[in-house]
């Protein structure tokens, strides 16, 4: 989602222009070009965004870190986007990897469905876990991050959805089957 500007106030689909406010958006913008060029036969691009796991470093595991020892959490407010289960774009990444036929390479968006703030996607997390902590809703200007994001990154996955057919959890659904795995 970083190859977006956050300007837009729609779901941004597979054809609008690109335009990355960062490095990190520029790298993930000079692959996606670099791979075209490039061109291999039978393969795709996919775009994710807000990606959550209970395995390594995320916004999901930084929040239940953060539960443990504060009292309460100031959290980005007006910053949206859709979280996508890191289960689900595997899913999907193996579903659709035998079924590619391409001469050009496609590009595709995956990201869970529905979308929410960072304030949103936490009090989710913490409503499923049963944690007490207070969430703080602030603005972007007031919590001082070294990463500048999007202020709007929603995805919208109807392109692979209907290419490939397969139903795309929501978000909050796609959280739960999250811990439900991890308490199995």
């Amino acid at each position: 989602d970083y190859v977006f500007d956050g300007n837009k106030s729609s779901p941004y689909v597979e054809s609008d222009p690109a335009n990355p406010q960062t490095i990190y958006g520029k790298t993930k913008l000079n692959g996606e070009i670099a791979i075209k060029k490039i061109n291999p036969k039978d393969s795709i691009i996919i775009r994710t965004s807000w990606l959550f796991s209970c395995y390594g470093k995320n916004f999901m595991n930084k929040m239940l870190e953060l539960a443990k020892t504060n009292k309460q959490i100031s959290v980005v407010s007006d910053q949206i986007g859709s979280p996508t289960n890191a289960n689900d774009l595997a899913r999907v990444i193996l579903k659709v990897i035998p079924k590619i036929k391409n001469n050009n390479v496609e590009l595709f968006h995956f990201s869970n469905g529905g979308s929410c703030s960072w304030y949103e996607f936490a009090k989710e997390i913490f409503k499923i876990n049963n944690i007490s902590t207070i969430l703080i809703p602030v603005s972007s200007d007031d919590y001082k991050s070294k990463a500048i994001r999007p202020n709007f990154s929603v995805l919208l996955a109807e392109k692979i959805q209907n290419k490939y057919k397969f139903a795309i959890p929501l978000w909050m659904d796609a959280l739960k089957d999250n811990f439900e795995l991890v308490n199995e």
